[in-house]
């Protein structure tokens, strides 16, 4: 089998960085070098060409001086052939940040299948540097290096290659080389993807593990923080699954209606009792369902084939050992591994608990999570609505669905459009809270204060904006421990972004995977002709395979149409107009 290592290089002396290290440029809180070490995940073992070692010691790769340092890349793969073991090296240069595991393995089969050198392309450019080179073309680099020839599309010529076309529009192939490029790169980067969101707030979501044992009645909806083990075997004993006669299945084999066999009643056991004695030859004992089988007894023949008085029972059905018998053991062991660690608890999960004899279990401790609306419009329900106020949907629907998925928020209040005020009160929530959830105030206007607030708190700003459509100019942040998302102010746009988004967190916090987002294909029932400049998220319903629109104005400021509404139509950047019959990508909620 032909090994294959993932091989980095750092590059050299990154001139055009003024000397900083590429590798050490950062994406969204990560390394490039480590990001690309995610996507080369796959391989045993992963090497970095270094021109040095000290910038790079316990980063955790296995370092290879480049012997040819400063050369070019043709001098580092050489060198990395020369001095690793495996048959081939699969080749990313260090400010190649978005390549991905897809991309890896599309390489990789091409390879598998081949045997030779494969190289990414992407229209009509080749990129050598994004490539898997066998121990193969050992040769034809040594010669070039001995002629002082280091350029890779020359060594591209002199060798047989097969090519793998990637998507440019992917960006696996683009490079950061230049001080200029990171910085643009930073500042488009401030808008991010639904689903680079999603993986900003989980990686910033707090661990938060803290169990807590509590009575079984009270466990419902918790999540288990231990396996739940079996104490005894279920059933305990072998018991009757129905009510009739405990007998030996040889001694009525051959019983018909028109041949009965007689048998001597010896006993009669119930549900919760015992027959002490043993079933001979010849004998039997009445048996109701759910009693224990006595010794000797290996089948049971329903009563319905039977006649019997007080002494003697006729058997007019045969029935052979083991049939109608349900053996100790049969739902599971003693000892055995029932329900594992981040279980959800439900229903059937306290009645399997309930029968292992468990009055009390082990789960994690829901984490504190609590809801901030902002705004000067906003008041109670209830209260009269006086000219220029609007009611607080919000924070009630957001305190809802959380309640939904089984979150009791430690707090859910209302802040004017006050910095100061709003300072101070995430600095004292903050310190019981893992997690505060805010609308409004997230925009560009005037009284849009989360910014100010972020940035008054000190708290480590994740990103602003998400690329979607309603919601848009959303705000993570992290403060102290507390992972902060500011969502929009319009009510569908803070209802999207917290289904998309803060479902992901709270999945994490609460140890449950269910609550993240479901995705699959539906057929379109209807026509959405509207222009998608964005990404676009509507209103939907989805029936067995199916999706339907629920009204024809998806304005992100109405709430009326969300009801009835069980999934969200994914509608990508640059979409003309959807049509009846079209497959599209839905989200359940």
């Amino acid at each position: 089998m032909i090994q294959i290592a993932g091989y980095i290089l750092s590059g050299g002396k990154n001139r055009r960085m003024g000397g900083e290290k590429k590798a050490f440029l950062t994406l969204e809180n990560q390394t490039f070098l480590h990001r690309i070490s995610d996507a080369l995940s796959v391989f045993p073992s992963i090497y970095l060409s270094v021109d040095h070692h000290e910038p790079y010691l316990n980063q955790g790769f296995t370092l290879i001086k480049d012997t040819y340092a400063y050369v070019g890349p043709l001098g580092a793969i050489y060198t990395g052939h020369t001095q690793c073991s495996e048959d081939a090296l699969f080749v990313v240069a260090c400010d190649m940040p978005f390549i991905t595991k897809e991309t890896v393995q599309k390489l990789l089969d091409v390879f598998h299948v081949h045997k030779k050198t494969v190289v990414a392309k992407t229209k009509e450019q080749l990129h050598p540097l994004l490539a898997i080179y066998p121990k193969e073309v050992l040769p034809i680099m040594k010669s070039m290096l001995d002629e002082d020839n280091y350029k890779m599309m020359d060594f591209l010529k002199r060798i047989d290659y097969e090519v793998v076309e990637l998507d440019a529009s992917k960006k696996d192939t683009m490079n950061i080389n230049t001080k200029q490029e990171y910085e643009q790169l930073i500042k488009q980067k401030q808008m991010l993807s639904v689903e680079e969101a999603i993986d900003v707030l989980v990686k910033h979501t707090p661990f938060y593990e803290v169990s807590e044992e509590v009575a079984l009645e009270d466990a419902l909806g918790k999540v288990l923080a231990q396996d739940v083990i079996s104490k005894y075997a279920q059933p305990p004993f072998p018991r009757s699954p129905l009510d009739g006669f405990a007998l030996r299945g040889e001694d009525v084999k051959d019983a018909s209606k028109q041949h009965p066999i007689t048998l001597n009643i010896i006993g009669e056991v119930y549900a919760g009792g015992v027959f002490e004695g043993v079933v001979q030859e010849g004998c039997a004992v009445r048996i109701m369902t759910g009693a224990p089988i006595p010794d000797g007894a290996n089948t049971v023949v329903k009563q319905e084939h039977t006649t019997y008085d007080q002494k003697v029972v006729h058997i007019m059905e045969g029935s052979k050992p083991f049939e109608n018998y349900c053996p100790a053991g049969e739902d599971y062991e003693a000892n055995e591994v029932i329900l594992t660690k981040g279980t959800y608890i439900d229903g059937i999960n306290i009645g399997i608990m309930a029968s292992m004899g468990y009055d009390k279990v082990l789960v994690y401790k829901q984490p504190s999570i609590g809801i901030i609306s902002t705004g000067d419009e906003l008041i109670l329900p209830g209260a009269s609505l006086t000219k220029g106020k609007i009611y607080d949907a919000n924070r009630y629907l957001i305190q809802a669905r959380l309640k939904e998925l089984g979150i009791q928020t430690v707090f859910s209040e209302h802040c004017k459009d006050d910095v100061e005020e709003m300072v101070a009160f995430i600095k004292d929530k903050a310190k019981d809270t893992q997690f505060i959830i805010t609308t409004g105030g997230v925009s560009v206007g005037v009284k849009d204060i989360m910014h100010e607030v972020v940035e008054q708190l000190q708290a480590e700003k994740l990103f602003w904006k998400v690329d979607v459509k309603p919601g848009s100019p959303t705000l993570a942040a992290v403060y102290e421990n507390t992972l902060l998302v500011c969502l929009s102010g319009n009510p569908f746009g803070a209802a999207v972004n917290f289904e998309l988004l803060v479902r992901s967190v709270i999945a994490k916090l609460t140890n449950h995977k269910q609550w993240n987002m479901k995705k699959k294909l539906a057929i379109l029932q209807d026509d959405f002709p509207k222009q998608s400049k964005k990404r676009r998220f509507i209103r939907g319903y989805y029936q067995d395979g199916f999706v339907s629109l629920l009204d024809a104005n998806q304005s992100s400021s109405i709430l009326s149409t969300f009801i009835g509404c069980n999934c969200f139509i994914d509608i990508e950047a640059g979409n003309q107009g959807l049509h009846k019959g079209d497959q599209v990508w839905i989200h359940l909620l």
